[in-house]
């Protein structure tokens, strides 16, 4: 990689170079599935705090946000096949491709040590963001309302915070460490 340059704004597409980008986007999303098997706290409902989103924050950073959003995109579809808890198909969506390409929103920030914390809390909070929105539609759809929590949102932030959070605190750690590792 050269300099500060952005490698999103890397303009050089030679076949050699997208024959690695290729790879490393295929390397992050098997890693992130193989990490994705071993859980510190699984959580009933689903949920987990795992290193599955580390590989795919690195990436984001390192290759900048269109990267880490495909990677995202396809590791989120195939961990729907991996652990399906899929009850309505927006809600899929939502828990599956969409919250783990958000991640890819680590690569958004400028290229540099100095925004790889900021780039993991913002693909982190984004991930959370779409989790919450599936939680709160799905207790609408599907718990009755006389056992409805007084606050949907409250509650959905309460669970999915209880695993996610956890997750992004050892990705603010890990993420840096191997980011600064894969720029030399």
């Amino acid at each position: 990689m050269s300099g500060n340059r952005h490698p999103a704004i890397d303009k050089c597409r030679s076949p050699a170079r997208t024959g690695r980008r290729v790879a490393e986007l295929g390397i992050t999303v098997a890693l992130s599935l193989v990490l994705g098997f071993w859980s510190f706290a699984p959580v009933p409902q689903g949920g987990q705090v795992s290193l599955d989103l580390v590989p795919l924050l690195v990436l984001s950073r390192l290759r900048g946000a269109t990267s880490g959003l495909l990677a995202g995109a396809l590791y989120g579809s195939l961990h729907a096949l991996q652990e399906p808890i899929v009850l309505h198909p927006i809600q899929g969506f939502l828990d599956y491709p969409l919250a783990y390409s958000l991640l890819g929103l680590a690569g958004a920030l400028p290229a540099g040590a100095r925004w790889d914390i900021p780039g993991v809390v913002l693909g982190v909070g984004a991930r959370l963001m779409a989790h919450l929105l599936s939680g709160v539609y799905f207790l609408h759809l599907f718990v009755p309302m006389d056992r409805m929590p007084k606050s949907p949102l409250v509650y959905s932030l309460a669970y999915n915070a209880t695993w996610l959070l956890p997750a992004g605190l050892l990705a603010v750690f890990l993420v840096p460490i191997l980011a600064r590792a894969g720029r030399r």
